[in-house]
């Protein structure tokens, strides 16, 4: 398992934490930086880091166990090291804004889409995908049915979700049961064709770059004269 997913053991991050896994770093690495190299070495931060304070002092974010210096040079400014947020309110936070993070992600869906889980559904999996594939993209029901279109991206997309015949075709049997469950209008008809406005609202989620583990730089080798060997008196 990958170091990073230890992190899903937590139920808050701090705001530091929350900001360099929301820009994919994993923040293991970073304990020992300073504020100032944190924010040169890792684009990004320094933008989730001032939303996220922004939204803890507008009262826009909840589930906040807030920490505040009391040194005279910083004194009532939020500590982003040891102010807390809920990881369901981090989910919720950037979700509303159009983002989603895996770590963040604790409901029942995500986890019934990990092939590791033994609880794996492969057609739950393949319906959940299809059915957010195709309601976050209006251009996919243009002139269909729900169901029209599930099947369409489904058949299109049978070989990633392991939904082959032993031929190599597509299961249509499988495809079809997997549409009836991913249907949202079981009452059937085209959808009508969705406004400009509907399409903003239906835009998909942007997946937040996976955390990856820090490189530190390399120690500087050790130089020696390039006469060494004539100083050398054997």
């Amino acid at each position: 398992m990958e170091p990073i997913n230890f992190w899903k053991l937590c139920d808050d991050y701090s705001i530091m934490h929350a900001a360099l896994i929301a820009v994919g770093y994993a923040p293991d690495d970073v304990e020992g930086f300073s504020d100032p190299e944190i924010e040169n070495r890792f684009p990004g931060y320094i933008a989730v880091r001032t939303a996220l304070c922004g939204a803890i002092e507008g009262g826009g974010l909840r589930d906040v166990r807030e920490v505040r210096h009391s040194n005279d040079y910083e004194d009532g400014r939020l500590d982003v090291r040891r102010t807390c947020i809920a990881v369901s309110s981090l989910d919720g936070y950037f979700r509303a804004r159009g983002f989603s993070c895996e770590l963040f992600d604790r409901s029942a869906s995500h986890a019934a889409g990990d092939a590791r889980s033994p609880y794996f559904s492969k057609k739950l999996d393949a319906a959940n995908k299809a059915w957010a594939a195709v309601t976050a993209d209006p251009g996919l029901l243009s002139g269909k049915s729900a169901k029209q279109a599930l099947v369409v991206w489904l058949t299109e997309h049978a070989a990633e979700l392991g939904l082959l015949n032993e031929d190599g075709n597509p299961n249509r049997s499988g495809i079809e049961e997997i549409s009836k469950v991913a249907n949202w209008r079981p009452e059937g008809g085209a959808t009508p064709t969705p406004s400009a406005k509907t399409a903003r609202a239906a835009s998909p989620m942007i997946p937040l770059p996976s955390p990856r583990p820090v490189m530190r730089p390399a120690p500087p080798r050790e130089t020696f004269p390039p006469d060494l060997d004539d100083e050398i008196p054997f």
